[in-house]
């Protein structure tokens, strides 16, 4: 458990549907967004050439494929993006 100090793990899909596949309505769930402090507004799929940069601490990392608008609601910002997302496409 969580509560107990064990770790959560998250993918970039996370709470988008249901245990039977359906997909929620109204954005990501209230209860996902109390858990990560974050907010997902909308998820993007990237075209294969498209790619944003993302300086993290020293290294430089790309991100692909998916890119999500987020709005942080208690969650703490540790990233400094070189390029900024916006609805790519």
């Amino acid at each position: 458990m969580v509560e107990a100090g064990g770790k959560l793990v998250s993918t970039y899909l996370t709470g988008y549907v249901n245990e039977s596949d359906l997909a929620y309505l109204g954005g990501w769930p209230k209860e996902l967004q109390a858990i990560f402090g974050i907010n997902l507004l909308e998820t993007d799929t990237l075209y294969p050439k498209d790619q944003v940069s993302i300086d993290y601490g020293s290294q430089m990392y790309s991100a692909k494929d998916y890119c999500s608008r987020v709005v942080l609601k208690g969650a703490i910002y540790i990233l400094l993006n070189n390029q900024t997302y916006s609805s790519i496409g």
